[in-house]
């Protein structure tokens, strides 16, 4: 069951992650925040909708967490790539993989 500290936890580790990918150029880093906006309107949006169907808490909760966590692969594939292309540099959702296994292994047990 997702408790309210695990969505606390995974607000604080996406905000220091991102911030890693703050490098002090314009152009980069108006890029990176582009992602940081969008993440949040994504929160948003979809705290609108657990609101609108009236869902428990915990399952806001989870669906908090997968929209903070749901192109978490954009700050690598663009810190790699300077591009947000999928068809020209690596999918994104497998990049958001490799990042978030290790960060999470608590809820992604190995196979």
């Amino acid at each position: 069951m997702i408790k309210e500290s695990d969505l606390q936890w995974i607000r604080k580790w996406f905000e220091l992650y991102t911030q890693e990918y703050c490098i002090g150029k314009e152009k980069f880093d108006s890029c990176i925040c582009l992602k940081v906006v969008h993440t949040k309107r994504v929160v948003e949006e979809i705290l609108g909708i657990c609101n609108s169907l009236n869902l428990k808490r915990e399952e806001c909760y989870l669906a908090e967490i997968i929209a903070i966590l749901h192109d978490v692969g954009r700050f690598v594939q663009y810190a790699r790539y300077h591009s947000f292309s999928d068809a020209n540099t690596e999918n994104h959702a497998d990049l958001g993989i490799e990042v978030i296994r290790p960060e999470l292994s608590d809820y992604f047990p190995k196979k």
